[in-house]
């Protein structure tokens, strides 16, 4: 396709398609517009779920874009996600495919827009998701799948890939515009603590630090994290108070404010802390980075965020990125 909003789906959609099948929409850029990104709506999502965190029987793979482009292989159910795929410095084309193998019922319905380079509604660079608006909620990839796994190592003789868990082998950056006139934004876990789940495990699933706490900090997430305001969280709770202080059993808002650098320190508890700090002017974005290794997942995470006016509010995570993360 060579035009503006074209859609992706399974043959015979809306009916699902079985058993094994390679399925591609190849993008040509049109040279009369200078077109930077693509921009993948997935109206309906919904492939064979990963195995162990692996998507060994399906996938969908983005091939023919920069190289340092992060698009990681998504596959399971991702009905309302979004991705951006930057094609800046490429002549094209860009092939999207879906790839499926062994039993199951698969459908897809992927709408695709071609932004050009002085559009506003363009991602900032090295963002694979992009939120815009004051609040919201956002998740990880794979997460909405009905059931809730069983902490997994590695998968079981004649398993098959039903549970919701997060993908291996991401590194990921989701971002949110600044909005005029806010100046922090805060994240919170509305569920319980079967909502958010991020572990970290040996390869043996010997646990690292307790995963039913809310854990934060390099030492306690070591490998499998979301970095909200240059701190790593994980565990089965979302809580700054995790970085200090272990048995944490409940959610708490963490609040981030980060810009320019400030040479100041703050003292909270034993732990100093640089501070940033966001002015008005400033034009963000606030950005959220998922973390994963290769060989153990759970569910993921289901976040909601709210940014705060300026001067209304005061961080409860505002550090250099080498101090927590």
């Amino acid at each position: 396709m060579s035009h503006n909003h074209t859609y992706f789906v399974n043959p015979l959609y809306p009916a699902p398609v079985t058993g094994t099948n390679s399925c591609a929409l190849t993008v040509y850029k049109p040279f009369k517009y200078r077109i930077c990104q693509l921009r993948l709506d997935f109206l309906e999502f919904d492939i064979n779920r990963p195995l162990a965190g692996n998507c060994d029987s399906d996938r969908m793979v983005i091939s023919g874009i920069n190289a340092n482009a992060v698009v990681p292989t998504l596959c399971g159910r991702n009905t309302g996600q979004h991705i951006y795929v930057d094609v800046e410095n490429i002549q094209g084309p860009i092939t999207i495919r879906m790839l499926t193998s062994g039993i199951g019922n698969r459908r897809w319905n992927i709408h695709i827009s071609q932004i050009e380079c002085t559009n506003p509604s363009r991602a900032p660079q090295n963002c694979l998701q992009y939120y815009t608006g004051p609040r919201g909620t956002f998740q990880s990839f794979n997460y909405e799948s009905t059931r809730i796994p069983p902490q997994i190592t590695t998968p079981a003789p004649g398993n098959q890939p039903t549970d919701a868990s997060y993908l291996n082998g991401m590194d990921y950056a989701i971002c949110f515009r600044k909005e005029a006139g806010f100046c922090s934004q805060t994240y919170i876990n509305n569920g319980t603590r079967d909502d958010f789940q991020i572990i970290n495990q040996e390869r043996d699933g010997t646990e690292r630090t307790p995963n039913t706490q809310a854990n934060a900090g390099i030492v306690k997430c070591p490998s499998d994290y979301i970095l909200l305001g240059g701190i790593r969280f994980c565990g089965m709770y979302l809580n700054i108070d995790g970085l200090q202080r272990d048995t944490i059993v409940t959610n708490a808002p963490v609040i981030v404010r980060v810009l320019f650098f400030n040479d100041c320190n703050i003292h909270t508890n034993t732990l100093h802390l640089k501070v940033f700090y966001f002015t008005d002017s400033t034009r963000g974005p606030f950005i959220a980075r998922f973390v994963t290794d290769s060989h153990s997942t759970r569910r993921g995470f289901q976040l909601s965020y709210h940014q705060n006016p300026c001067g209304s509010i005061q961080p409860t995570v505002a550090i250099t990125p080498a101090a927590g993360g």
